[in-house]
C-alpha cells in the first residue's frame, strides 16, 4: 500500500495476508484508495485488488451456523482474524465460506461488508 496514486510514492504497508477484505474508499485511475480493518489508508493499484468479497471475523471466538439462526446446527467455530469467503448477506446476517465449509454469521461480528449492505 502506498502514500499515494502511483508508484513514485513510498510503499507504507504489504499485506501478505491472501484474501484480506479492504473498504475502497477512492479512485484515481488504476489506483484505488482503500481502508484495512484497524483503519490505516493507502493507495493499491488495481491489479493487486480482486473484486472477490471476503469479510474477516471480528472480536472473539466465533461461532457459525447452517442456517440464518442461532438455534440452527453449528456448522464451525472461527477465532477472530479468519477470513471467509463472503457469500450472502440478508438482515443482519451473512454467509461465508471457510476452508470449504459454508455457514452463517451475525454481520455485526465480520469486517468487510457494511451494516445495511444486502446481496445474493
Amino acid at each position: 500500500m502506498r502514500t499515494g496514486p502511483g508508484r513514485q510514492y513510498p510503499i507504507e504497508w504489504v499485506y501478505t495476508l491472501k484474501g484480506l477484505p479492504f473498504e475502497v474508499v477512492d479512485e484515481d485511475g488504476p489506483w484505488r484508495q482503500v481502508k484495512d480493518i484497524d483503519g490505516a489508508t493507502g493507495w493499491i493499484h488495481v491489479t493487486l485488488l480482486t473484486g472477490h468479497r471476503t469479510a474477516m471475523i471480528t472480536g472473539r471466538m466465533h461461532k457459525l451456523y447452517a442456517d440464518p439462526d442461532p438455534r440452527s446446527p453449528l456448522r464451525l467455530t472461527a477465532d477472530p482474524g479468519v477470513i471467509g469467503d463472503l457469500l450472502a448477506c440478508q438482515g443482519t446476517w451473512c454467509r461465508l465460506e471457510i476452508d470449504g465449509t459454508k455457514a452463517w454469521t451475525e454481520r455485526k461480528y465480520l469486517w468487510g461488508v457494511f451494516p445495511r449492505e444486502e446481496f445474493k
